[in-house]
């Protein structure tokens, strides 16, 4: 073979490699029966020289609302050797906005996760300032959340949030005052109660929703890498691989954005009726003690998602090949999809009887499991297309 012939082989072979390679979960315990697949829309390496603000990330849009200071990612984000490092900063001469006296970055995903693994790389912030308040004053933190569905049944999920991990909240609890090597791996929850959108938290729950982890290590001193898996069963916590906390998914079924952020915590916030509020940090003596720590800064080197791949056991009819099929039907949790002749890229949509569209993803494999025991019972069509063609189907969800 001619040395050109050669070196065109090479070229094709690296592009693929480049091309197909996947990163894999840092997970010590692997289950040989989970197969992985990296979600790019989902994940981030920070090695492009700037963030993707058009197709991965919120630049000003869809925040979270907080009231104990203002998101400004203009202001308080910015690449540094391949990571991004995110800023909580001080208003300029302590002059308020709306209330508040500080402003920080986040970063929250366009897309969102449902079931998977999700996994990010984060060093801590330092808040050097001697004294019992040493290593306080803001929480680097990894979470999913959702938007609130308001038209939800009696019983459901209003809105769910998944927090990987919380770092340096220096939380209170049964009269243990936690350290900077104490994480917070909570479960937050609304849920549709007699009619009300009710608030379930973790220290008000804490068999189902509180995890606490003390950290071999200072989270604000190194990189560490912290996961989650969320599956149809079971929420499971990880921290550098090692398995550390898990608790039964009951109602995290919710579309979730993969966030990372930086806020506020004691002695620069209280926290009143739910939620963190300001205080004036020039007038509060514990609070300006902290203030020579600020600006404060976290750093994230990725983030990462997957979502597992559901192989699924065909039965034969006849002895001839399975088409097209959507079982069981009626279905109350999962649903099982095969669609031989849909394979890659194909468009996935489901529809409830008054034709709102509750899901709307993209699938590359042709036999699937859909978890569906989030939704309302009732009537829904099922609908996939490709280049193949259009595939549609009642489906009765119990």
């Amino acid at each position: 073979m001619k040395k050109s012939q050669w070196f065109l082989v090479l070229c094709v072979i690296f592009f693929e490699v480049g091309l197909y390679a996947q990163h894999a979960p840092i997970i010590n315990d692997v289950d040989s029966s989970k197969k992985w697949e990296y979600q790019e829309n989902l994940s981030d390496e920070f090695n492009s020289g700037s963030i993707d603000w058009t197709t991965k990330w919120f630049l000003n849009s869809n925040l979270p609302n907080v009231s104990a200071w203002k998101w400004n990612n203009a202001s308080n984000l910015k690449l540094v050797n391949n990571a991004v490092e995110i800023q909580m900063s001080h208003n300029a001469n302590n002059v308020p906005v709306d209330g508040t006296y500080f402003s920080s970055g986040i970063l929250k995903t366009k897309g969102t996760f449902t079931t998977g693994y999700v996994e990010a790389r984060i060093k801590g912030a330092v808040i050097n300032i001697p004294g019992s308040d040493n290593g306080r004053g803001v929480c680097p933190s990894f979470w999913l959340y959702s938007d609130f569905d308001r038209t939800a049944a009696e019983g459901k999920t209003v809105y769910s949030e998944i927090d990987v991990v919380e770092l340096q909240q220096f939380d209170y609890f049964n009269g243990v005052q936690d350290n900077v090597y104490d994480m917070d791996l909570n479960l937050h929850l609304v849920r549709k109660v007699n009619g009300a959108d009710v608030w379930f938290r973790p220290k008000q729950n804490v068999e189902t929703q509180k995890n606490r982890y003390t950290a071999p290590f200072d989270p604000t001193q190194d990189y560490h890498v912290y996961g989650c898996e969320v599956n149809e069963t079971e929420i499971i916590w990880y921290v550098d691989g090692v398995r550390v906390a898990s608790k039964p998914n009951t109602y995290w079924y919710r579309p979730m954005n993969v966030t990372v952020s930086l806020g506020l915590r004691v002695p620069f916030v209280q926290f009143v009726n739910n939620a963190f509020v300001a205080i004036d940090p020039i007038t509060n003596e514990r609070a300006n003690k902290q203030l020579p720590a600020i600006p404060a800064t976290m750093s994230v080197d990725y983030v990462r998602v997957w979502k597992k791949k559901e192989i699924l056991s065909v039965p034969k009819i006849k002895d001839k090949k399975v088409g097209r099929q959507l079982f069981p039907n009626p279905a109350k949790d999962t649903v099982n999809v095969v669609l031989n002749d849909f394979e890659f890229n194909s468009k996935v949509t489901l529809l409830d009887n008054n034709g709102k569209v509750v899901l709307n993803s993209i699938m590359d494999n042709a036999t699937f499991k859909m978890p569906i025991g989030f939704y309302t019972k009732g009537v829904y069509f099922f609908k996939v297309e490709n280049s193949n063609g259009l595939f549609t189907q009642k489906l009765l969800i119990q």
